[in-house]
């Protein structure tokens, strides 16, 4: 009897996996399928509670463009001051005392405005941006997804994902209109805010009744790891090679329960 054709690139390669024959993958499915929930997804992949501090490439562009902003009005007072001292005294009696009072009244308003600019110039220091970062929302799970088909670019079917889960999740960036930076100093008044924004990711459960072979569990993730991104987990009772597998960037959920063959 002739053996059937290989239909997907891990085939060709000799991976056989015969785990899907077996009930207790059914049962590990079932029981993962189940327990998956936003709390423990967060646990068995590492995301942080907090956003990152590592601000994204915009909103390092926007602070490093505005921790040392000035629109000049530093350069303009000096003069003033230097007028106003002078007491305009080449000045015709009849213009003169018009002259000071407006004088004095440019100072006076310059000076808020460079309050304001030394305001909005510690508004962008690291310490008062990261004081202000929201807590981080909790993923969502959007999508879980059994026997998800990897392809090639030409979708050639490289292997299956046992289960595939689509979640939410976010990052930050500043929440700033550049007009509003240069209405502020007529204003006297500016806030600076993070946006959350949503990213969906992809997590991948390989899952195993047994692990009779570490090496080829291995290359058959990382053949995948070519053509999708992503955390990987394997899922399986036998956990004794989940420091090795943490090694090469893996997770592992250990299932707990299991019945007789």
């Amino acid at each position: 009897m002739t053996q059937p054709r290989a239909n997907t690139l891990l085939k060709k390669m000799g991976f056989m996996d015969q785990d899907l024959k077996r009930p207790k993958h059914d049962e590990i499915m079932i029981w993962l399928n189940n327990i998956i929930n936003s709390q423990n997804l967060m646990e068995w992949i590492n995301i942080p509670d907090l956003f990152d501090h590592r601000f994204s490439d915009n909103s390092k562009y926007l602070i490093d463009k505005y921790k040392n902003f000035s629109p000049g009005f530093s350069y303009l007072l000096p003069e003033a001051e230097k007028r106003l001292n002078e007491g305009f005294i080449h000045w015709p009696e009849k213009w003169r005392q018009e002259e000071i009072r407006s004088t004095e009244e440019f100072i006076i308003e310059h000076k808020k405005l460079i309050e304001n600019e030394m305001s909005i110039k510690k508004l962008f220091t690291d310490e008062y941006l990261i004081s202000i970062i929201p807590r981080k929302p909790i993923i969502k799970i959007i999508e879980k997804k059994w026997d998800k088909p990897i392809t090639s670019g030409s979708n050639y079917i490289i292997g299956f994902i046992d289960l595939s889960i689509t979640y939410e999740d976010y990052y930050i960036e500043i929440d700033l209109n550049e007009n509003d930076i240069y209405k502020t100093f007529t204003l006297f008044e500016f806030e600076l805010k993070w946006r959350i924004l949503p990213k969906n990711k992809e997590v991948y459960f390989e899952v195993k009744t047994e692990i009779p072979s570490l090496g080829e569990l291995i290359r058959q993730i990382n053949t995948y790891r070519n053509y999708v991104e992503g955390k990987f987990i394997v899922v399986c009772p036998d956990d004794r090679y989940k420091e090795l597998l943490a090694e090469q960037g893996i997770g592992f959920v250990k299932y707990p329960l299991g019945t007789e063959e």
